[in-house]
């Protein structure tokens, strides 16, 4: 095996499918600091990024306060309509 031909031992990079939740980690410093704020596991944070399971309703408050309002609860689950004070 040459070193074309080499594996780099990483899976193969998945699709994210929540940018808006990729933001907020981002916002926040990290998945772990985000998954601290809003009290879920990493491996959860992950399911919603790169998956098609949906963030809790529940959960969805947590992320905009971890944010400090800089991603808006209709961004992350665009399907519920939100009253916020």
């Amino acid at each position: 095996m040459n070193i074309k031909e080499k594996r780099s031992g990483r899976p193969p990079s998945r699709p994210i499918t929540k940018p808006a939740l990729m933001k907020a980690v981002k916002l926040v410093g990290g998945t772990t600091k985000l998954c601290l704020a809003i009290g879920v596991s990493d491996g959860k944070v992950s399911n919603w990024l790169y998956t098609d399971e949906k963030i809790p309703a529940h959960h969805v408050p947590k992320i905009v306060v971890a944010t400090q309002g800089k991603i808006r609860p209709e961004e992350l689950r665009p399907d519920i309509q939100w009253k916020m004070p």
